[in-house]
C-alpha cells in the first residue's frame, strides 16, 4: 500500500489506518518505538509471525535503530536546509537595504 503525499492521518487510537491489515487472516504485529534519546520520533510496525526464539527480536530491534537514526538525520537535514535558505533569504535582503541606501542617501555636499 502506497501512502499519500504528506502522509495519511487516521485516529492515534487505532494501530493503523483502516485496509492497511487484512481483515480474513490471523497475524502477529510486532511494534518497535523509533526515538532518538528521549526524542519519540514514531513507531514501526511490522507484520510477523511469533518468533521461534528470542534471538529472532534481534533483528527487529537493529531495523527499529537504523530507522530511527535514518529518520532523525532526515529530518536534520530539513532543519538544515531551511536554516540555510532563511540565512540566505536574510542576506538577499540586507543587500538590497544596502544597495537602496546607497542610491536614496547623497553625501551632503559642502
Amino acid at each position: 500500500m502506497e501512502l499519500e503525499p504528506g502522509g495519511q492521518r487516521f485516529l492515534t487510537h487505532r494501530l493503523l489506518p483502516d485496509g492497511w491489515l487484512p481483515s480474513d487472516t490471523h497475524y502477529g504485529l510486532l511494534i518497535e518505538a523509533l526515538h532518538m534519546g528521549d526524542e519519540q520520533i514514531g513507531f514501526a510496525v511490522f507484520k510477523t509471525d511469533p518468533p521461534a526464539d528470542a534471538s529472532e527480536c534481534e533483528v527487529y530491534q537493529a531495523l527499529r535503530i537504523q530507522l530511527s537514526s535514518a529518520l532523525k538525520g532526515v529530518h536534520l537535514r530539513q532543519n538544515l536546509q531551511s536554516a540555510l535558505k532563511q540565512a540566505e533569504e536574510a542576506n538577499q535582503l540586507k543587500s538590497r537595504f544596502f544597495r537602496w541606501s546607497a542610491m536614496n542617501y547623497a553625501p551632503p555636499s559642502t
